[in-house]
């Protein structure tokens, strides 16, 4: 994940999931670090890995967590979501 962080974003960082957008065709490609997210997860490894996908989506989608009233907001939705389908 390192490397992937490192050429497309220019910082070789531990990132626990990355996400591409083709516009055509449309197309959402989702790279989920699992090791990563095995670490993180707060409880059940499969909610984090549903929450990290939702993540993703969301981005996909438009949404941005750069700012912190942006980021609460993702992160408010994605939980959310995840918890509707877990």
């Amino acid at each position: 994940m390192k490397r992937i962080k490192k050429i497309f974003w220019g910082r070789a960082v531990v990132s626990d999931v990355v996400s591409f957008s083709y516009k055509k065709p449309p197309l959402i490609e989702i790279v989920i670090n699992v090791e990563q997210a095995r670490r993180q997860a707060p409880g059940s490894f499969k909610r984090e890995i549903l929450f990290l996908f939702v993540h993703s989506l969301l981005h996909a989608i438009g949404y941005d967590d750069h700012r912190p009233k942006d980021r609460a907001l993702m992160l408010k939705l994605g939980e959310k979501i995840t918890n509707e389908c877990f």
